[in-house]
């Protein structure tokens, strides 16, 4: 077959990232005899910073055909750059689209959604030139963001979003998803029409592969123990309920790990009375985080209830490292990830003394007792499943 991935997110195997989804899936669809072009935009989102090609890949990376669609930069993932940014992505990507499917025909189009407005025109596209589209579900859109917005006037193009949505579900060949709590929500609009969900794949392997015994930097100290927070560190105020129940663990240091902050002292006029154990570090380079994560005792996944972002995508490191890790996540779409208790401690928001309480039974918990992501969250396992049913349509 002759399929074509479209995904403006995911990381691909030059950026600095670890690969999320569909660079798996373009890989393991080569490796099962497909022809493979992948279509991206040249904006990574994760890392906030234009591609380029690289000189050299390797196999089976190097069989793919790749396309970057030009794109606009932007620093706040909301914002009218960002906007402007998937509106450049869509109306360029309905381009090039056309022009692919006129020189060879495809036989299949896998969609990541969203983008709303590029999987509206994928999707009717699909339609014009008769070739299948699955539409891939990996966000509520716009749902995810209706509870932040108060003002009538902005629900507007949140509803326009809706109605986009809901018709590219409706006229795609085939649903899947990384959640099945996904498909549930979105039933009406499926209808009848094939569905089923895949979750992100881990490759641990790749962390281990990349492990140094001898790795050194200048805020790692072998003889210390160290937890880890992966992310933004500007707007998230349940780092401060962090920072409080820290105070209880002098023992213990806390990475900061992000591009929230550029140093310890540009942080530190931004954060009160913050406890001598917390540690910035920036951002990192992918080999010194995956270094870092494998000498860490265990990590933090929070969720601001303001916030945009209910599910961070930075669990996914901590699983490839078999990381334990506490969290305040309850939605059900996080709970399908998390299924082993004794590797994710649950605290509620804001409630300093439970976080403690969290934090000291880790203290007890044996590392290896966090793999509990094992075979259902293998990446060979899942995407051979997913490529062995986008066979099937």
């Amino acid at each position: 077959m002759k399929i074509i991935i479209i995904s403006a997110f995911d990381p691909l195997p030059w950026d600095d990232a670890q690969l999320i989804r569909y660079g798996y899936l373009a890989a393991t669809l080569v490796e099962r005899g497909h022809t493979v072009s992948y279509i991206s935009s040249s904006f990574f989102h994760l890392n906030k910073c234009q591609r380029e090609f690289p000189v050299k890949l390797v196999k089976p990376f190097s069989e793919i055909k790749w396309h970057l669609i030009s794109t606009s930069s932007y620093k706040k993932n909301v914002s009218l750059g960002r906007i402007l940014n998937h509106v450049q992505f869509a109306f360029r990507l309905k381009k090039l689209l056309k022009k692919l499917i006129s020189a060879e025909k495809p036989d299949l189009i896998v969609c990541a959604f969203p983008p709303v407005l590029s999987s509206y025109f994928i999707v009717k596209i699909g339609k014009k030139y008769n070739v299948p589209v699955v539409l891939d579900i990996q966000d509520l859109w716009p749902e995810s963001m209706e509870r932040f917005v108060k003002s009538q006037i902005l629900k507007f193009p949140l509803r326009f979003h809706g109605a986009l949505r809901n018709f590219s579900i409706k006229n795609a060949n085939a649903i899947c998803s990384v959640s099945s709590y996904y498909l549930n929500f979105l039933k009406k609009q499926i209808g009848n029409k094939k569905n089923s969900h895949f979750p992100i794949g881990i490759n641990s392997g790749l962390f281990y592969s990349m492990y140094e015994q001898n790795w050194k930097k200048d805020f790692f100290h072998p003889d210390k123990k160290y937890f880890v927070y992966l992310g933004s560190s500007t707007h998230n105020r349940e780092l401060q309920v962090l920072f409080n129940a820290m105070k209880k663990f002098p023992a213990y240091h806390l990475l900061l790990v992000g591009k929230g902050h550029k140093n310890q002292k540009d942080f530190n006029r931004s954060h009160k009375n913050l406890p001598p154990n917390v540690c910035v570090t920036g951002g990192l380079p992918f080999h010194d985080l995956v270094n870092l994560l494998f000498r860490s005792h265990a990590g933090f996944a929070l969720a601001d209830s303001e916030s945009f972002t209910s599910f961070p995508s930075k669990i996914f490191y901590y699983m490839s490292a078999n990381l334990p890790y506490i969290t305040n996540i309850q939605n059900e779409e996080f709970l399908e990830f998390a299924k082993n208790e004794e590797a994710v401690k649950y605290y509620p928001s804001g409630k300093i003394s439970k976080l403690a309480e969290r934090i000291e039974e880790l203290e007890m918990l044996d590392r290896k007792d966090s793999l509990y992501h094992g075979e259902n969250f293998s990446a060979e396992k899942v995407y051979n499943e997913y490529a062995g049913w986008l066979e099937g349509i």
